[in-house]
């Protein structure tokens, strides 16, 4: 299966190539190509570094395995999922469903499954980012909003008996993170990407409480 949106567009032998892929590699469960940005309008340079924000991917020319207990996997657009793979491991609800980070829950089921996740640069797509998403209000809240869902992300590969430790974990760090980013700036001109991250901390200190409320409320 292969997900692409309206604004994904893929190269001419995008399917021939994520077929043969699939082939060569029959315990990968999931697979994403590079992501090239197609924009309305060029983002300047304090833009550049808040890109992979947008689903934009370019690990070189090798293909490689993502290391997803790190949390890091492709994004939805121009993702192909195993069916097998599916069947096995994904749920017939997603926990982040219709919110960021459902695409990112596919994957982290398929590696609890033991499924591979790969980066495959034959794979090429064209993303087209309208020029509203480079705004600064966008970013800010696109990068709070990845933040927020980081805690209900690693519970889905977490066993219960290590949930405490790791929500306690997450919070604690991203306060520390908060704390150095405040002392770092204190004196300092900040940065688009500076306040970015800061958001993107500020989201990941509130994801516990925000998986926890999202347990009493179902």
């Amino acid at each position: 299966m292969g997900f692409l949106d309206d604004d994904n567009w893929p190269a001419e032998n995008w399917v021939a190539e994520a077929t043969q892929f699939g082939r060569e590699h029959p315990r990968a469960g999931a697979y994403g190509g590079r992501i090239q940005g197609v924009f309305e309008a060029q983002p300047d340079e304090s833009v550049r570094p808040l890109l992979r924000f947008l689903a934009i991917r370019d690990y070189g020319d090798r293909p490689r395995q993502y290391q997803v207990l790190r949390l890091e996997m492709p994004p939805g657009a121009g993702l192909t999922v195993r069916k097998t793979s599916w069947l096995e491991c994904v749920p017939s609800t997603l926990v982040n469903i219709n919110r960021s980070g459902d695409d990112y829950e596919i994957s982290l089921r398929l590696a609890r499954g033991g499924w591979e996740i790969w980066y495959v640069p034959a794979m090429t797509i064209g993303h087209f980012i309208p020029a509203s998403r480079l705004k600064r209000e966008y970013l800010l809240n696109l990068t709070h909003l990845y933040g927020l869902c980081t805690c209900k992300l690693l519970m889905t590969v977490t066993p219960v008996w290590r949930k405490p430790f790791v929500l306690s974990k997450s919070f604690l760090g991203s306060l520390k993170r908060i704390l150095t980013h405040h002392y770092r700036y204190a004196f300092g001109h900040s940065s688009l990407e500076a306040d970015c991250m800061l958001a993107f901390h500020v989201g990941n200190l509130k994801s516990p409480i925000y998986y926890l409320g999202s347990l009493f409320s179902r």
